[in-house]
């Protein structure tokens, strides 16, 4: 689909500073959202193996990784949340701390999370 995600994972996270909004945090969606990834590629297409090629990059680069999992996609095809759980676990051996945007902006702006630029 011409115009949709996911941004390439070069792009990272950054503040709309030099447009005078310092405090404003642009966090890209970098990952494939789990029904644009199901709409192009079918509903059983394995979406948590895409998931882990991502983590795999982002550990190894040190980058942030924004994906997005909708509650209704995920229990219309994995009901007993599996899938959820395999992404989860794989994040964990690879190190990819998880956390939900106001946690992300609270670790970006106390200097506990460093932005690549």
């Amino acid at each position: 689909m011409k115009g949709t995600g996911p941004v390439p994972l070069n792009v990272q996270p950054f503040f709309y500073s030099e447009q005078g909004f310092p405090d404003i945090l642009e966090c890209p969606l970098n990952g494939w959202q789990d029904v644009g990834w199901r709409e192009r590629f079918g509903w059983t297409a394995n979406w948590e193996k895409q998931v882990f090629t991502e983590l795999d990059y982002v550990s190894e680069h040190d980058l942030y990784l924004g994906v997005v999992q909708h509650d209704w996609s995920s229990i219309y095809e994995d009901l007993e949340m599996d899938r959820t759980a395999k992404i989860l676990d794989y994040a964990a051996k690879c190190d990819v701390q998880i956390m939900n945007y106001r946690d992300f902006y609270e670790a970006v702006t106390s200097g506990r999370v460093l932005l690549k630029t």
